[in-house]
């Protein structure tokens, strides 16, 4: 008998088998994490399938085969579960829809619509407030500094840091779509990788010459380390430690580079400042947004003169 259940309406999933089996599916869900947040995603999620009598792969196999709005239903559905769960502190909801969010966005590159159900944040108490995204203060002296000293050195780890710290600068990337780049992702001039602002969905982006050439010098010294590009296989892992969103902080915060995002911010207020584009820096970060870029577009008194003689067609001297 096929398995059923009543969230996902009553429909086989025998009838058709995803690219890879479900148990290499989930595998592949794990393998970008550290053993700390495995554990914590792993025990949300087989909650979850405990709750609808089924097993991990089970929910897999599911959560691929179901027609969209079956699918959509029973996402959203958990995801409101778990926001207006009061017994659980705030960070745990957090968490819980964190590890649901991360579970979906794989599962969608397994479905025939690659369709992923858009799971709001849940609302807190009042007086709560929100981080607003501002310009980042400049960091390319420091950066150039670094950068030269990463090229001055020949170790697998310098190599590594590198083309980490490129991809994050010169294409805007944010620390988790670098951690989690694959091989299959790297292009001639371009990058394969998820964007968070534009639900998840995979996203071509650009990359610069260095950042490509700094790519190419990392792969050749890591070898055959499986699928991931910053995640070698077990037995290299002495050499070449398990690069996390957690680990790649430390490898920022270790260059003086502070945080990861910070290059992001930094990149971005640069591109605004030079060009005064607005759309540019949107298109730049992959907001979907223009209100969300204009944060890093200078409001000084020397632009608003400016626009005053434009319009005024006065010519200033």
């Amino acid at each position: 008998m096929p398995v059923v259940i009543d969230t996902y309406k009553t429909r086989s999933i025998a009838s058709r088998r995803p690219e890879a089996p479900y148990n290499e599916i989930i595998q592949a869900w794990y393998a970008p994490m550290s053993a700390d947040t495995r554990a914590a995603y792993s025990k949300d999620l087989e909650l979850w399938a405990r709750s609808m009598k089924a097993s991990l792969e089970k929910l897999a196999a599911l959560c691929i085969e179901s027609p969209q709005d079956a699918y959509k239903t029973a996402i959203l559905r958990r995801a409101g579960e778990i926001s207006q769960d009061q017994k659980l502190a705030t960070s745990t909801r957090l968490r819980k829809l964190a590890s649901l969010r991360s579970w979906v966005d794989h599962m969608a590159d397994y479905r025939a619509d690659s369709y992923i159900p858009k799971i709001k944040r849940p609302k807190f108490r009042a007086g709560f407030k929100a981080k607003v995204q501002v310009r980042g203060e400049y960091v390319t002296r420091d950066l150039e500094r670094v950068i030269g000293e990463l090229q001055s050195l020949d170790t697998a780890k310098a190599r590594r840091d590198l083309a980490m710290v490129l991809l994050m600068f010169d294409s805007g990337l944010r620390v988790g779509s670098v951690v989690s780049l694959r091989l299959s992702d790297i292009k001639a001039d371009s990058v394969s990788v998820k964007m968070k602002m534009r639900g998840g969905a995979r996203e071509s982006r650009p990359i610069s010459d260095r950042a490509r050439a700094a790519l190419q010098r990392w792969i050749e010294v890591r070898g055959d380390g499986g699928t991931w590009v910053f995640i070698p296989m077990k037995g290299k892992r002495s050499e070449f430690p398990q690069l996390t969103t957690r680990g790649a902080w430390k490898v920022i915060n270790q260059l003086g580079l502070d945080h990861p995002h910070k290059l992001r911010h930094a990149a971005a207020t640069k591109l605004a400042d030079e060009t005064g584009d607005v759309f540019l820096v949107r298109d730049f970060l992959g907001h979907s947004d223009v209100s969300t870029s204009s944060g890093y577009v200078d409001r000084s008194e020397e632009n608003a003169r400016r626009g005053t003689d434009i319009l005024s067609r006065k010519k200033r001297r």
